[in-house]
């Protein structure tokens, strides 16, 4: 890319980062998750996820220092505070404020936030997806080697009669959320709803990054810092009166 082309395409960016939700060194608070929850890390090795806000739930598991969608906070034990997770292994979780690290999320630019509405409405795996909009038609599966690195990959789609939710189970377990194309069947997807005019999905994500046949295109800040992981394209579709009617997403997963 030319050096016209980077700064045009910082610019975006940096339109779209202004028009998400604000980076910050306080923690967020219930009230910022549950309207726009956030990526952030989990600092340190052998992490315990309760079922509820306090060492005294019982634990699902634990986690490494990974990436993880965090939608809710509760008050716990001696002030400290808890964040609700969300895990393809463990399900939802709660893991205590001094082990969940927000400061990484944010130098990423606007894609997490975007990643994290998306995991919140439709769930980090197959599971929790049926949890938040009911029983599938049918899953449809199918065994794939993507490359030489990644083998008996297996491609998972769960169809419902307004649109489909993917997801990609690897070798070991681990499962990605991959894609979904919806037209209805729930209020919408990653902070747009079904019926927005053009104006209020700006409002929500910002400028597109481009605009071609009534569809807005929207991409992840990793497309240009060069992660493997983070929004590949939001797609909004419009009706012929402006109104959204079809909500289309890809991640890059490595």
């Amino acid at each position: 890319m030319n050096r016209p082309g980077r700064w045009l395409l910082m610019l975006i960016i940096l339109a779209i980062a202004l028009a998400l939700p604000a980076a910050g060194s306080e923690k967020p608070a219930a009230e910022e998750l549950q309207a726009n929850p956030v990526m952030a890390v989990i600092a340190g090795t052998r992490v315990n996820v309760r079922e509820g806000p306090s060492t005294a739930h019982k634990s699902l598991g634990q986690l490494n220092k990974e990436w993880i969608p965090v939608v809710d906070a509760a008050p716990g034990e001696e002030g400290m505070t808890w964040y609700k997770v969300l895990s393809w292994k463990l399900g939802e979780g709660w893991i205590r404020e001094d082990l969940v690290d927000f400061s990484v999320t944010y130098e990423f630019g606007p894609a997490p936030v975007l990643m994290a509405r998306i995991y919140r409405d439709l769930g980090v795996n197959p599971a929790m997806t049926e949890e938040q909009l009911g029983k599938p038609e049918r899953i449809d599966q199918k065994v794939m080697d993507i490359d030489w690195k990644l083998k008996n990959v297996t491609f998972i789609k769960l169809i419902y009669p307004e649109g489909f939710v993917g997801f990609w189970r690897y070798e070991r377990g681990a499962v990605e959320l991959s894609d979904g194309d919806f037209t209805g069947g729930m209020e919408g997807l990653g902070g747009v709803r079904f019926g927005m005019g053009k104006e209020e999905v700006e409002a929500a994500l910002g400028a597109p990054f481009s605009v071609n046949n009534e569809r807005y295109k929207y991409f992840g800040a990793e497309d240009f810092w060069y992660y493997s992981t983070g929004i590949g394209d939001f797609l909004v579709c419009f009706s012929p009166d402006s109104r959204v009617e079809r909500i289309i997403f890809s991640l890059n997963i490595p």
